[in-house]
């Protein structure tokens, strides 16, 4: 499972059951800071730290891989105009995300287009 899938379904889930981030991280024994890391993929999230919070939740974990965020938000019972609002949170933790990926392997060229090889190594 990638890091926007985890970022996303974290956050989607969370505010669908309209619950905050300290009241999250709380049931998973973090700070709301650290909490927050995991929903923005700043951090990954340990496997039995997501099991925690898919089973205090009452979340398929099946559902959590496979599922859609956006599916989610829109299947709760929160107000419209809150949802649209999470919506956009969603595009714009992609958006981040996909940047940070892009960079991270524009990063890995620029490094290794930057070395050379030395031709006697290979004599």
């Amino acid at each position: 499972m990638e890091k926007l899938q985890i970022a996303q379904m974290l956050y989607a889930q969370r505010v669908s059951k309209k619950k905050t981030q300290t009241q999250a991280g709380n049931v998973l024994g973090v700070t709301f800071q650290q909490f927050q890391k995991y929903e923005k993929g700043a951090n990954g999230i340990p496997s039995t730290k997501l099991m925690k919070f898919c089973n205090h939740y009452k979340i398929n974990v099946n559902e959590f891989q496979n599922g859609d965020p956006y599916g989610v938000i829109e299947s709760s019972d929160i107000h419209p105009a809150l949802k649209e609002k999470h919506f956009t949170n969603l595009n714009e933790l992609e958006t981040k995300i996909n940047r940070e990926q892009k960079n991270d392997k524009d990063r890995s060229y620029k490094d290794m287009v930057g070395q050379s090889l030395n031709p006697r190594t290979y004599l």
